[in-house]
């Protein structure tokens, strides 16, 4: 099934926007983010099993709980996920980035799977300073 050369790059940009730094995260957070959520998907059987699983940066276990849950249960959050990230050390605006993180990238991944194409790799972390930009 063909794809239109604008959603294709559309998908290219979005795994190459997470792997930028952002306003809150560095790039390899950010890809720490996306690692552990295909990881999740995968243990879930949602996926491929892939080599995500072993990406550790050092990220804070609020945000790989994040991660974890949206990427698996879109359809079951609970509203305590939210709550709970300022208690784990998650500022708001840091669970609203890695939920968006998420989100985007599922999205991706969902259109691969449902097309039956191989999941497009992660983009490696870039270097560079955090982002002032609201991409």
């Amino acid at each position: 099934m063909p794809i239109r050369s604008a959603l294709d790059a559309a998908h290219e940009d979005t795994l190459d926007s997470i792997a930028r730094p952002g306003r809150l995260r560095r790039a390899d957070e950010r890809f720490a983010i996306t690692a552990q959520a295909r990881a999740a998907r995968s243990e879930a059987g949602l996926l491929e099993p892939g080599d995500e699983s072993s990406v550790d940066t050092g990220l804070p276990q609020a945000a790989r709980r994040v991660a974890r849950e949206v990427a698996v249960s879109t359809n079951e959050l609970e509203r305590s996920l939210c709550t709970q990230a300022p208690a784990d050390g998650l500022s708001n605006t840091g669970y609203c980035k890695a939920f968006g993180i998420v989100s985007r990238l599922v999205n991706v991944d969902r259109f691969a799977c449902g097309i039956g194409v191989p999941l497009r790799p992660l983009v490696a972390p870039q270097a560079g300073v955090q982002s002032v930009s609201r991409r």
